[in-house]
């Protein structure tokens, strides 16, 4: 018959069937039959063996036979109810005795287990669940190698793993022997970890009745921390599946190694069973994400009393700024980056962390931008070639900066006019950014300068001559005091806006009837909150 069909009914089974009245549809004949040569090891058992320096552990302990597989049957029968009495059941038993003898061929030997739910615990439930799960597992184990399909490698490891976890419950649970924890089970050998954050080590299978435990990788002893009622171990039960195992906050770089345990069972004489598993795991302390940092210049919002790092910071167009990261990890390279575009760097250099204070400093600054601190940590030379973490901490430092003062100022219809003339300004190679506004006043007498060798700052304008017999001769006039912040000099008007055209912005200026002075105000609009998200409020900056 083929074992791998999930009805397949052997001969034997059949023969029993029909000697005890077993109806043909019923739903459970109430006996299974396990053939031990299916319950060998497989080529993957060789996993089992150990690492150098490691303590081996037998595939199979406490057997009796030299050889517990071949030739060899397990014929597993339902007690009967209780409420037959004894004395039925003890026929009923001498009766099943008598057909699995009569049944069996000469060369093999049988053994025969009685397992009931009423006392002891669910044992022929449990079986049933086991064999089902055994025979899935060698259908799913063998099904690519008979049928020339090509399964993945992630699909054979676990079809193994199944095959052989299985077959382990049922060698117990017919008391061939005890088994071990299987010990290639799926590990990392290499997990980043942000600085002081738990782990979970994530085991790819685990067996059910196996509990895996974190140890030292030196002296193997179990992870403990804390004391009396506050003492913790790190260990995860087994569910058939995957699962996570939790390890204490992670401070450095630390080696774990996990032991897993078999517990000790109904159905053999051996308590618990340990073994390591192969896997070493190394966790590595990754970057701190959660830093505080802040931009070392003005608050662009005046009006708050307590700003925070996140808020915006305001500096003048060219200028660099020092940005300060608190409780920098040691070992770790910092540097600044445009949180638009991480991969453009903004720092004049990296900086290594101290366990302190660091300052990054940037490179000139000439448009608003949010900026963002990159860290990474290398990678130590067992693992070279790679960086263990890069990533960008958590916190938006925006930092907002003022017009440019570069763009040049260019009269393009005259300095000197006729009375009620007009003339033409300019601003050539504008900001984009940027909006500029023409403010204009009388010039007054007091203004003016008669000194050729004038003691303050002034400007100079060439008056050419007006006619025959006259000198072309230099105006002087005393220049508004100039700050780099617009402060609104006295008696000056705004004219009206300007025109664009390209790269420059054109104002048309009069008619005029009096000599005037002309001021050029680049202003912007600095967004509060980041860039990329919506507008929490917004400062004009002049």
């Amino acid at each position: 018959y083929d074992v791998f069909r999930p009805n397949s009914v052997a001969g034997m089974a059949q023969r029993l069937r029909l000697e005890l009245g077993v109806p043909p549809d019923a739903e459970h004949p109430g006996f299974e039959i396990v053939e031990h040569l299916l319950l060998r090891p497989v080529a993957e058992d060789r996993n089992q063996k150990g690492e150098e320096g490691e303590e081996a552990v037998p595939l199979l302990a406490g057997v009796d036979r030299s050889d517990p597989y071949s030739m060899q049957l397990a014929v597993v029968f339902r007690e009967p109810p209780a409420a037959l009495g004894k004395h039925h059941a003890a026929t009923y038993e001498q009766l099943v005795e008598r057909l699995v003898a009569e049944h069996t061929p000469a060369h093999l030997g049988v053994t025969l287990h009685w397992f009931g739910d009423e006392t002891g615990g669910k044992h022929w439930s449990t079986f049933l669940d086991c064999h089902r799960r055994f025979r899935e597992a060698l259908a799913a184990y063998r099904g690519p190698q008979l049928s020339g399909r090509t399964a993945s490698p992630e699909e054979l490891q676990l079809a193994q793993l199944r095959l052989r976890d299985a077959r382990d419950w049922l060698l117990e649970y017919l008391l061939i022997g005890a088994t071990y924890p299987l010990r290639d089970i799926p590990l990392p050998d290499l997990i980043v970890v942000p600085a002081d954050s738990d782990a979970k080590i994530p085991l790819g299978y685990s067996q059910r009745g196996v509990t895996y435990r974190l140890c030292d990788h030196r002296s193997g002893d179990a992870i403990v921390t804390g004391t009396g009622k506050q003492q913790r171990k790190y260990e995860v039960q087994g569910t058939g599946g995957p699962v996570e195992l939790p390890t204490p906050p992670v401070l450095e770089d630390v080696n774990y190694k996990i032991m897993a345990i078999r517990q000790a069972g109904n159905f053999t004489k051996l308590g618990e069973r340990a073994a390591w598993l192969h896997t070493q795991v190394t966790l590595k302390e990754g970057v701190d994400t959660t830093l505080d940092a802040h931009i070392e210049a003005q608050i662009l919002d005046g009006t708050l009393d307590n700003p925070r790092s996140s808020d915006a910071r305001l500096v003048y167009h060219g200028d660099a700024v020092d940005v300060l990261v608190d409780l920098s990890q040691e070992g770790v390279q910092y540097e600044l980056v445009d949180h638009a575009q991480p991969d453009r760097v903004l720092s004049t250099a990296t900086v290594i962390g101290t366990g302190g204070t660091i300052g990054l400093r940037s490179l000139a600054m000439t448009e608003d931008i949010d900026l963002r601190v990159r860290a990474r940590k290398s990678l130590d030379e067992e693992h070279a070639g790679g960086v263990i973490r890069e990533a960008l901490l958590d916190l938006i430092l925006p930092l907002r900066v003022r017009a440019s003062l570069e763009p040049q100022v260019v009269i393009t219809g005259g300095e000197v006019l006729a009375y009620g003339g007009s003339s033409k300004l300019e601003v050539r190679d504008r900001q984009a950014s940027a909006t500029y506004r023409v403010w204009i006043r009388d010039a007054f007498d007091e203004v003016y300068v008669y000194d050729p060798n004038p003691a303050v700052p002034v400007v100079e304008v060439a008056v050419p001559a007006a006619g025959e017999g006259e000198e072309a001769r230099t105006v002087r006039l005393a220049r508004s005091e100039y700050k780099r912040w617009w402060y609104g000099p006295a008696r000056f008007a705004a004219t009206t806006a300007g025109t664009v055209s390209g790269t420059s912005v054109g104002f048309t200026l009069g008619p005029f009837s009096h000599d005037q002075e002309v001021i050029v105000q680049a202003l912007k609009t600095h967004q509060y909150g980041p860039l990329d998200r919506p507008s929490v409020g917004a400062r004009d900056t002049a």
